[in-house]
């Protein structure tokens, strides 16, 4: 017989999972670019930017209709790179830590601590995770309203890692009273 929905606890391994949802997210707004689009296709922009006078916006559009030039600008690839390969890397180190903490299994209080030191590892990845989506958010012309779904799942998976790692402190609990015992 199955357990209600509503009676269910969390998974024990819901870290885990939450942390490949998460990757998946992510992931996907790289291959996206972050979500740039070009930024101009309309010259009446560059003219206002560039605060030109009425002869030069009927100049400057001339040339580009004569010329068929097509002025939409990006962002440098080299910066949406650099971003996308930081946010690979802090990614690949969460999961890695979630991963070599969990196979730990602490039979004394050194293994422990090698336990929670992954765990913090991997809490300390989503907080590398969080500044660098600021910094995405900072540097390059997104709408930070649709980044909001990535910062809370990150900070859903902070929150799943914290209580991950509060939950083990009866493991520490149960080896200290075996050496005491021992």
């Amino acid at each position: 017989m199955s357990v209600p929905l509503s009676e269910r606890g969390i998974s024990k391994k819901k870290y885990y999972d939450y942390a490949l949802k998460l990757d998946d997210k992510i992931v996907g707004l790289l291959i996206r670019d972050f979500g740039l689009k070009t930024i101009c296709k309309d010259l009446n922009v560059f003219t206002h930017k560039a605060k030109m006078n009425e002869l030069d916006k009927s100049l400057f559009n001339k040339l580009c209709e004569v010329y068929h030039l097509n002025v939409e600008t990006a962002y440098p690839y080299w910066l949406i790179d650099h971003y996308r390969t930081r946010i690979m890397k802090i990614l690949e180190d969460l999961i890695a830590n979630i991963t070599t903490a969990y196979s730990i299994f602490a039979n004394s209080e050194r293994e422990f601590f090698d336990r929670r030191h992954y765990q913090w590892l991997a809490i300390s990845n989503c907080e590398m995770l969080l500044q660098t989506m600021q910094c995405v958010i900072r540097q390059l012309p997104v709408d930070a309203e649709k980044y909001m779904e990535y910062v809370d799942m990150i900070q859903e998976e902070i929150e799943l890692l914290k209580n991950w790692k509060k939950s083990e402190n009866k493991i520490l609990k149960a080896i200290r009273e075996k050496e005491a015992e021992s």
